[in-house]
């Protein structure tokens, strides 16, 4: 199983939400709970499109140099998993990431807590699924991945 690991997809948004979403992404300065969800949800989004597009710079910026993942019995550091992700994505064969979000909780005004599902659908139509957990924290430039737990 590839190490695909994130939280999901949101997008009707009005343009009240998207001037919240634009503060919480950009701003240092604390923002509600709803603008945080809104934000991460958002980056969730920003990451499914990359790596559908195969675009490894734009994925490779959701994640925080300090970032681990647990899959399954496994601990990933950010160099393995960028090395895996750059082999991944160089495939042209690869699956099509989908990502659902399930909740997206505020732990304070700078990490955030996303759990969700996410799909891997190949060509043939299988669907490799599993569920995650992703903590996300704000930094200058914008939401990043710091952990992520997949099974």
């Amino acid at each position: 199983m590839k190490y695909i690991k994130t939280a999901a997809c949101l997008l009707s948004i009005g343009y009240v939400f998207c001037v919240s979403v634009a503060a919480a992404e950009e701003s240092p300065v604390a923002c509600s709970a709803d603008c945080v969800a809104g934000a991460v949800r958002l980056r969730v989004s920003t990451l499914q499109d990359a790596f559908n597009r195969g675009d490894l710079a734009v994925v490779m910026s959701i994640y925080h140099p300090s970032m681990v993942q647990v899959a399954g019995e496994k601990y990933i550091d950010y160099a393995t998993h960028m090395r895996d992700l750059q082999a991944y994505l160089s495939t042209t064969d690869r699956p099509r990431l989908r990502l659902e979000v399930n909740s997206v909780r505020a732990l304070d005004g700078d990490y955030a807590l996303a759990n969700g599902r996410y799909h891997m659908v190949s060509k043939d139509g299988r669907d490799e699924t599993a569920l995650f957990s992703t903590i996300y924290m704000r930094t200058d430039s914008g939401w990043k991945i710091i952990y992520t737990h997949t099974s």
